[in-house]
């Protein structure tokens, strides 16, 4: 009789199976068709990243945090090979290689340090390929503004830092772990055949959110819509496309949008507004 040869342990499932695949710091998990990250505990440490997984062979136990669904290891190991290349091309284009790192420097920061508002970009998948203006569509998408208020005025921010804290909880496969919170955890968009879009609020984590800041009340509304097209292989442009144009494409696909994709629809990036 074999053994399987991994553990694959998150906070919700115990998988045993011989069906890892590892390239490079990826391993890919068959039976769930999860593509995952392996993380070392400097990288942990210094990042504040919060493993999602433990995968065990033998004697060793590799920490990983969870990067995205594929349907085979050979499109995972791809497109991660592709977005690194992308990645490199970019820091090194910008200078960042060469550049010394400054300690007072923060992550994500409003252009020019200014305190703008943070908006949430929520995408629906679109596997069509339909064409609007000669532009190939690959997805649908709506910006969704989360607006703090204390004593009557806005709450603004300067990084992505200052929207988001952690705190610890038990954890069945790490012992203990940090939950982060970001100003759209109580938030989710899903699709909806009838109104187009739906937006769901957690008030029961929105006020957890608002209490740790401070904070007296927190407004949240769609405030961008829009589609994304190809522009080359795994590489697609946000197209500002305003409200009537998206949802008329949207009407005009329905069944294509109504896939299981966008039950919940993905928050891959934000943006910073004025208002």
């Amino acid at each position: 009789m074999n053994l399987p040869r991994y553990i694959v342990r998150t906070e919700a499932s115990t998988i045993y199976t011989n069906k890892v695949i590892f390239k490079g710091c990826y391993a890919w998990v068959e039976e769930d068709r999860v593509l995952y990250r392996i993380l070392d505990d400097k990288e942990i440490e210094k990042a504040d990243i919060q493993p999602d997984a433990l995968i065990t062979t033998g004697d060793a136990k590799l920490k990983a945090c969870r990067v995205a669904n594929f349907q085979t290891a050979e499109n995972a190991f791809e497109v991660m090979e592709h977005n690194d290349n992308m990645l490199k091309a970019a820091l090194i284009s910008d200078g960042f290689l060469n550049s010394r790192p400054s300690e007072d420097k923060k992550l994500c920061q409003t252009p020019s340090n200014a305190k703008k508002t943070y908006a949430a970009n929520y995408l629906f998948n679109y596997f069509g390929r339909d064409q609007v203006e000669d532009k190939i569509i690959v997805g649908a998408w709506i910006d969704v503004a989360i607006r703090p208020f204390k004593d009557g005025k806005i709450i603004q921010f300067q990084c992505e830092e200052e929207t988001c804290f952690s705190v610890k909880s038990p954890s069945r496969v790490f012992g203990e772990r940090k939950d982060k919170f970001y100003l759209t955890s109580g938030v989710s968009v899903h699709f909806d055949r009838d109104s187009i879009y739906r937006i769901d609020i957690d008030w029961e984590v929105i006020n957890f959110i608002r209490n740790h800041f401070g904070w007296d009340s927190i407004e949240i509304e769609a405030v961008g819509w829009g589609l994304d097209y190809e522009e080359s292989k795994y590489l697609s442009v946000p197209w500002s496309c305003g409200k009537e144009i998206f949802e008329e494409f949207i009407r005009s696909h329905l069944d294509d949008f109504d896939i299981s994709d966008n039950v919940n629809a993905q928050s891959p990036s934000y943006s910073w507004i004025d208002q």
